[in-house]
């Protein structure tokens, strides 16, 4: 199980992985809220897509989190290797490791980010 500081320096890398994307991708990334639930902490953490970047990220109970329009749920260490390259998104998805809960298209210019 990652820590809560482990889980925070991911955020980080998935905030500056999005502000280094070229301009075409970035505008391709839907204005939408998002939130992280990590189970196996209890906790939660949302945010917003703003013009492609990750803005307004903050820790907030998991009811708080269940409202964002992007919804991602899974264990600490899962999130930690999703941002990181080292669990790809669709087998996580298909394995049931990660839940996704969101609007298709969404979901689909979203996986081309993560």
């Amino acid at each position: 199980m990652a820590s809560q500081l482990e889980v925070e320096a991911a955020i980080d890398r998935l905030s500056t992985a999005a502000r280094d994307l070229d301009d075409r991708t970035r505008a391709r990334i839907p204005n939408r809220s998002a939130s992280v639930h990590l189970l196996d902490l209890d906790l939660a953490y949302t945010g917003e897509f703003v013009s492609g970047a990750l803005v307004n990220v903050g820790a907030v109970p998991p009811e708080v989190a269940a409202t964002a329009a992007f919804r991602l749920t899974c264990s600490s260490d899962d999130f930690i290797s999703l941002i990181d390259g080292d669990l790809g998104f669709g087998s996580a998805w298909a394995g049931g490791r990660i839940r996704i809960d969101a609007k298709f298209r969404d979901l689909l210019e979203l996986r081309k980010f993560l």
